[in-house]
C-alpha cells in the first residue's frame, strides 16, 4: 500500500528507498525459511570420473527443479572412490549453513550379466539446536521443531542394467524417491513445492544399501604338476618308473573340467615331451571322470618316435573351490605310435615297441 505522502513528488525518493528496504526484508525472510541443501562431491566405484561427474550434475539440476522452495548449494570437488563419512558430511552442511548435505555415489558392477549400475543418494542432516531456556522454549536460533526433535539421515537408491545414456531417467526416479523419502514423516504436506521436513522424529537407522550381486566364482586356474609314469614295454626295459613334471591350465565349471597341459619326462637317456587337452565330467563336487588326448615326442632308449597318446583318467579335487585348486589324477596312457629298438647293423630294423603304462600326478593351480 502506498502512503498518501508518497504521492507527493518531494517524498518520491524516500518512498522508493522504503519500498526497496521492504523488498529486501521479504527476500531475506523467504531465504531464511527455505530449506538449504549442499551437494557434496560425487563418489564412485568402477566407473569413469566423466560419467560420475555428469551424473552428479544431473542430480544437482533435478534437485533444484524439484523443490522450488529449496536453496541448492554446489560444493563440487574431484570424484573419489572413498565413501562420504557421515560426520564429515554433517560438518560440511554446518559450514555451508545448510540443513542437509546430499552425497551421490555411482557404483558399477561389471561382474554380473548384464552389468549393473547403482546410484545411491544419501542425506546427512545437520541440526543446530541452541540450549533451551528455563521454560524449555526453543530459541530463535534453533532449527529443531521442538527440544526433542531429531534429524534423521537416510538413503535412496536406484539400479539399472542399461548403459550410461539412460542415466537421466534413473536420476529423475532417484530424486523423486529422495524427496518422497524426505517427506514420509511430514503429515499433510504432500505438495511437492513444500520444503521437506528433515526434522523428523526418531526412526530406523540408515537403511542398508542394496547388496551387490554375488561375485561369480573364478573358473580358470594355472598351475604345475609332478608325478610318476611307469613306462611298460620300452625299447630297453620291460617296465621302468620315470618322473613327470608339467604345467597346466584348467577351466572348472559346475559340471565339467577342461585342461590344457604340457608334460616332460626326463631320466638319464630317457625323454618324453607331451602337449595335450583333457575333458572331464564332474561326479559330485570332487570326483572327475574323463580322458586326456596328447601328442608326444619320445626317446625311451630306442630310435625315438612321435604320435598320439590316449589317457583315460580319474581325477579328484582335494580343494575344489577358490584358490589354490589341489588335484590328483590317476590314468593309464597308451601310445598310438611305436618306437623301434636301436640296430647298428641294419638301421630301422629293430624290434617295435608300443609303450603304455599307468601315470599318477599331483597338481596345484592358482
Amino acid at each position: 500500500m502506498i502512503a498518501p505522502s508518497c504521492l507527493r513528488r518531494r517524498h518520491g525518493l524516500r518512498c522508493a528507498l522504503a519500498a526497496l528496504v521492504a523488498s529486501l526484508m521479504m527476500m531475506a525472510s523467504a531465504a531464511a525459511s527455505a530449506q538449504r541443501l549442499v551437494v557434496l562431491p560425487v563418489t564412485g566405484q568402477d566407473v569413469s570420473a566423466a560419467v560420475a561427474t555428469r551424473t552428479r550434475r544431473m542430480v544437482l539440476e533435478r534437485l533444484s527443479g524439484w523443490c522450488r522452495a529449496c536453496v541448492v548449494l554446489d560444493q563440487d570437488g574431484a570424484p573419489t572412490a572413498i565413501p562420504i563419512d557421515a560426520s564429515w558430511a554433517a560438518e560440511a552442511a554446518r559450514l555451508a549453513n545448510a540443513h542437509l548435505a546430499v552425497a551421490l555415489n555411482v557404483a558399477h558392477n561389471g561382474r554380473t550379466s548384464p552389468p549393473i549400475t547403482t546410484l545411491t543418494l544419501s542425506a546427512y542432516p545437520f541440526a543446530e539446536t541452541a540450549p533451551a531456556s528455563a521454560t524449555n522454549a526453543p530459541t530463535s536460533t534453533s532449527r529443531s521443531t521442538s527440544p526433542n526433535s531429531t534429524l534423521r539421515p537416510f538413503q535412496v537408491w536406484k539400479t539399472t542394467s542399461a548403459g550410461a545414456e539412460s542415466l537421466g531417467a534413473i536420476v529423475d526416479e532417484l530424486v523423486g524417491a529422495f524427496f518422497a523419502r524426505a517427506q514420509e514423516s511430514t503429515a499433510g504436506r504432500g505438495a511437492r513445492s513444500y520444503p521437506p521436513n528433515y526434522l523428523a522424529g526418531p526412526g530406523p537407522a540408515f537403511p542398508p544399501p542394496p547388496p551387490l550381486p554375488p561375485r561369480p566364482p573364478r573358473e580358470i586356474f594355472v598351475g604345475a604338476t609332478a608325478g610318476i609314469f611307469t613306462a611298460i614295454n620300452t625299447p630297453v626295459a620291460s617296465a621302468e618308473a620315470l618322473p613327470v613334471l608339467g604345467l597346466f591350465a584348467t577351466w572348472i565349471t559346475a559340471d565339467t573340467v577342461f585342461d590344457a597341459h604340457a608334460d616332460t619326462v626326463t631320466s638319464s637317456n630317457r625323454s618324453m615331451t607331451t602337449l595335450g587337452l583333457g575333458a572331464f565330467h564332474r561326479q559330485g563336487d570332487r570326483l572327475l571322470l574323463g580322458v586326456k588326448a596328447k601328442w608326444a615326442w619320445q626317446t625311451l632308449g630306442g630310435r625315438g618316435g612321435s604320435g598320439a597318446v590316449l589317457q583315460p583318467t580319474v581325477g579328484y579335487l582335494i580343494a575344489a573351490s577358490g584358490s589354490p585348486i589341489v588335484r590328483v589324477d590317476v590314468g593309464y596312457a597308451v601310445n598310438l605310435y611305436r618306437e623301434r629298438e636301436l640296430d647298428r647293423l641294419i638301421p630301422g630294423s629293430g624290434k617295435i615297441h608300443l609303450t603304455h603304462g599307468p601315470i599318477a600326478t599331483f597338481g596345484v593351480a592358482f
